[in-house]
This record gives C-alpha cells, structure tokens and sequence, in this order.
C-alpha cells in the first residue's frame, strides 16, 4: 500500500510594504521651480510697460504656467502630510 504524501505548504510570503513614504524632497523641489515661475512672471509683469502696443503675452503665459505648477505641489504636499498621519505608530 501506498503511504499518501502530505504536500509541502510554502511558508506564507511575507506582505511588502505597498505604500511608500512621501517623497518631500521632490515635493519640496518642485514647489521650488513653481515658485521660481511666479517670481519670474512677477518681475516680468514690473517691467511691463502699459504704453506699450503689446499686452502682457508671455508674462501673463508664465503667469498661469506658475500657478498650474503651484496646484498641483500643493494638492501633492497635502496628499503626503495626510499619509503620513495615516502611516502606523513605531
């Protein structure tokens, strides 16, 4: 008669961690640059001459590029300081 074999179970595998912890240095880098935007428009727009034939183009280009940059750090930097409240205690 044959003994039956019993199947070897696997150990269970160990959970990697899926979430990782918040990058504040990219975040903080690319508040940086979008500041860096703003300012520059900023410079631009105290330089504009109204009497001149052109309107504020670039400036007002830059201008909105900036705030693009701004609102989406910001939403960025929010994310990441609520993960980490929701990150476990050591």
């Amino acid at each position: 008669m044959v003994k039956p074999t019993r199947a070897k179970r696997k150990p269970p595998a160990r959970k990697l961690q899926t979430t990782l912890p918040p990058d504040f240095d990219d975040i903080l880098l690319r508040f940086s640059e979008a500041r860096s935007f703003l300012d520059c428009a900023a410079r631009l727009l105290d330089d504009w001459d109204p009497d001149a034939d052109k309107g504020p183009g670039d400036e007002a280009v830059c201008l909105r590029h900036g705030l693009t940059l701004i609102r989406a750090v910001y939403n960025d930097l929010d994310t990441a300081i609520l993960a980490l409240g929701d990150r476990p205690a050591r």
